[in-house]
């Protein structure tokens, strides 16, 4: 008994031994200086210490120290390294060892509750805030992972746990040299819930914003007042007086000519028509020009279409078919038996230059190319009277010509009963030269629709009472009469004047005919909206303009301002001319 309380005794003094021993390697590798890890003395393995200045702002709380003679035994030491311990051989495992663990491990509690109270070894208390401060500042890739607790009741070994030493951690002045090379080391992002999380707030914020945001100003209109353009309608209307003197004065030589013309037996049979602004009670400003045509009607012809690069449909050559009782035109036939138009028009000419050299202050003008009209001016103080004599050829026929399959879009604005009876109305071909590059061929003929023309503004609401007495007024014709203003004020007034000269009265009705069918109601038409419809009026003629293409209102295929006929940039400048007067308000109209 006495041996064996002796030997126990022996065995709880050899099993506390390693605390004491572990305090001191504590203490010596501590002050050792630094070297590579490996063996020295008989079995020890120590960690490569690291040493790194210490941070008057890290404050970090050291690690919790674990339950166990494992943890118990684990040493930090700068550089967040665990010091691994001595290794001892040759204990046995017997009952005497256990005795001794729970010796230890009533030695150690002071130790580990100090830790849990926030309060480190003296001995370790700037080497435990270094290692924290490095082991946040490693990358994840870096970073060790704990070693897993030891559980109690599991054997130790001499009382000392054996712990892994961390490898690859770079030393305290390593990571300064690299951390001024590469500059500070970006932050670890947080986990990738709150990384959406943050991505869909951001982006609430920015729909946020967006749909606070103020919208853009609308672009900038012109600025001028209904009044200022009535006031133009004034200015521009007929003056009665003048409007009698003047149809007097043309109605008197227009009688006076036809009589000479019927003497002829090949314009025997023809008729007078009133075609143009005049008769259509558009005409502005002064009773200065009117359009008289002179029609040989109910002739049976046929039409052979023109292959002119301008023609596109509005240009033909006519034939004769058998006409009992007109055999005197035969001599304006050509060798292909195609009626001539330019020897017609100038039989048609050499007869009223005879009537007209007898008048007194009567003028024939000199024929200009390409025209289907004979001109004479009549002297009339303050402004002279030009008079368009025009030849036309009466043709009745079933249908129309293939060319005007697609036109006369009338069937919104005017009805499909409307269009219908125009369609039985005659065609009619005047003496008109369609251009082939830069020379004319003389013999052609052009489709003209002047009747048709002059019915649909007479009748041009979309219901019959339409501007009626004692019915609700539009302003069509008003729109109209100030388009067809402004472009005569732009050819006579403008700097660039010389740049219009192509453009006339008629391209401002093909487009009034466009937009009606555009606008077709009587109620987008009001009289009290003046300045908004006639801005949407000149708004698609400047469209026209710049897209160079004002499609023939009955020959959809016929380009008015196709390259044949008008340049694009004198299209061009013209809408220019345009733009800058719609944001000026129009100064040529006070002009």
């Amino acid at each position: 008994m006495e041996r064996g309380a002796a030997g126990r005794g022996a065995k709880k003094t050899t099993a506390a031994q390693p605390v004491k021993k572990d305090a001191a390697a504590a203490a010596a590798a501590a002050s050792a200086p630094k070297r590579r890890g490996g063996r020295q003395g008989d079995g020890e393995t120590t960690a490569r210490p690291t040493t790194a200045p210490r941070s008057a702002k890290s404050k970090a709380t050291p690690k919790k120290e674990g339950k166990g003679s494992a943890q118990a035994g684990k040493d930090v030491v700068p550089g967040g390294r665990k010091n691994s311990q001595k290794k001892q051989v040759g204990i046995p495992k017997t009952a005497g060892a256990e005795q001794a663990k729970v010796k230890v491990e009533s030695e150690e509690k002071p130790i580990v509750s100090q830790t849990k109270r926030g309060c480190a070894p003296k001995e370790n208390g700037p080497t435990q805030v270094m290692a924290e401060v490095d082991a946040r500042r490693k990358p994840a890739s870096q970073k060790t992972k704990p070693l897993p607790r030891e559980e109690k009741g599991t054997t130790c070994t001499g009382g000392k746990a054996s712990q892994k030493t961390r490898e690859g951690a770079p030393k305290g002045e390593e990571r300064e040299q690299a951390e001024k090379r590469n500059g500070p080391k970006e932050k670890k992002p947080g986990s990738r819930a709150k990384q959406e999380c943050a991505l869909r707030a951001m982006e609430s914020d920015q729909r946020g914003a967006a749909a606070a945001a103020p919208l853009p100003p609308p672009p900038p209109q012109p600025v001028f007042d209904e009044a200022v353009l009535k006031d133009v309608l004034r200015k521009i209307k007929l003056k009665k007086e003048k409007l009698i003197t003047a149809s007097q004065r043309v109605n008197k030589i227009r009688d006076i000519l036809v009589t000479a013309i019927k003497k002829e037996p090949c314009f025997s049979s023809i008729e007078v028509m009133g075609t143009g602004s005049y008769y259509e009670h558009v005409k502005v400003c002064n009773p200065n020009e009117f359009d008289i045509m002179l029609k040989v009607p109910n002739l049976r012809i046929e039409l052979e279409p023109c292959d002119a690069g301008a023609a596109s449909g509005a240009f033909y050559y006519v034939k004769l078919k058998r006409n009992p009782g007109r055999g005197a035109l035969d001599k304006f036939l050509d060798d292909k038996r195609q009626l001539s138009s330019s020897t017609m028009l100038s039989e048609l000419r050499h007869i009223i230059m005879q009537e007209i050299g007898e008048m007194k202050d009567v003028t024939v003008e000199r024929k200009r190319p390409g025209s289907p009209a004979v001109t004479f001016r009549i002297e009339n103080p303050p402004s002279d009277i030009s008079v368009d004599i025009t030849l036309a050829l009466e043709c009745r026929q079933r249908n129309w010509c293939d060319s005007t399959n697609n036109g006369l879009d009338i069937k919104g604005w005017l009805g499909a009963k409307v269009k219908q009876a125009y369609l039985n109305e005659p065609l009619y071909l005047v003496p008109k030269h369609v251009k082939d590059g830069k020379c004319y061929k003389e013999n052609t003929w052009r489709l003209s629709f002047s009747n048709i023309e002059k019915s649909m503004i007479t009748n041009h609401g979309n219901t019959k009472t339409c501007c009626e007495t004692n019915s609700q007024k539009c302003c069509r014709k008003d729109c109209l009469k100030l388009l067809k203003y402004l472009l005569e004020q732009l050819k006579t007034r403008h700097e660039n004047r010389s740049h219009f000269e192509k453009f006339n009265s008629y391209h401002a009705k093909t487009s009034f005919f466009h937009a009606c069918t555009k606008w077709p109601k009587d109620d987008e038409w009001p009289a009290a909206k003046l300045v908004e419809c006639f801005v949407r009026l000149l708004d698609y003629f400047l469209d026209c303009l710049k897209k160079a293409e004002l499609q023939h209102f009955f020959i959809p295929k016929f380009n008015f301002f196709c390259e044949e006929i008008i340049e694009k940039a004198k299209c061009k400048k013209l809408a220019e001319a345009i733009e800058s007067e719609k944001q000026n308000s129009f100064p040529v109209f006070s002009l």
